[in-house]
């Protein structure tokens, strides 16, 4: 938090006028339905989504005082890599890299079960959005940003897909059957979270 402050003073103090705010979408309240739109009331469940919210109203308190202009891009679930860079992460730990490499031959994929949502085949039910949507979410911010300044945008895909999901459209691409196991839901994991459309038209 200090560091953020410091980085708010750095560059107005050099004349920056304009800055974009990224977080994830877990300082906003769980929901039974588990749609969020951008005015979703805000009840963080951890000390990184505390950080984040505290955050945002000070972004506030600058722009009232300094003039400064920000938005702020709520992340959903980002997937994907560009042809040009790939995806390469020391230690591997998002889903479908994963499920990719289980193709591969690989260890099985492990998945935690989703017992409150059995209509989507049992299975944590994510809002995915490719990296190259949120790249230009960042372009269309900073273009827009002294029309939409002290705003907040979802950036989602406003739809879910479940982790078994995902498996049946790699094997499909793939041409592989992908090894699964199903587990027990690990505590504090939410069943399902999706972007919902709100006073905005972040979502693509």
């Amino acid at each position: 938090m200090a560091g953020g402050v410091n980085l708010l003073d750095a560059v107005t103090r050099h004349g920056v006028k304009k800055i974009y705010f990224l977080l994830h979408r877990g300082h906003l309240r769980r929901t039974r339905n588990r749609s969020h739109s951008e005015d979703h009331r805000k009840a963080p469940i951890n000390p990184y989504g505390k950080s984040k919210l505290v955050f945002e109203g000070i972004l506030a308190d600058y722009k009232s005082y300094t003039g400064l202009d920000y938005v702020a891009l709520r992340y959903f679930n980002a997937a994907g890599a560009s042809k040009e860079r790939g995806e390469h992460h020391r230690v591997e730990t998002h889903i479908i890299p994963r499920i990719l490499d289980a193709a591969g031959g690989s260890l099985p994929i492990s998945m935690s079960s989703a017992p409150t949502i059995p209509r989507r085949t049992e299975t944590c039910v994510r809002d995915y959005i490719h990296v190259l949507d949120i790249a230009d979410s960042h372009v269309r911010a900073l273009e827009e940003i002294a029309k939409v300044s002290g705003e907040a945008f979802n950036v989602g895909n406003s739809r879910g897909f479940s982790i078994l999901e995902v498996i049946d459209a790699a094997e499909r691409v793939t041409g592989r059957k992908i090894p699964r196991k199903l587990g027990p839901r690990r505590p504090g994991d939410p069943g399902g979270s999706r972007c919902q459309q709100g006073k905005t038209q972040a979502c693509p």
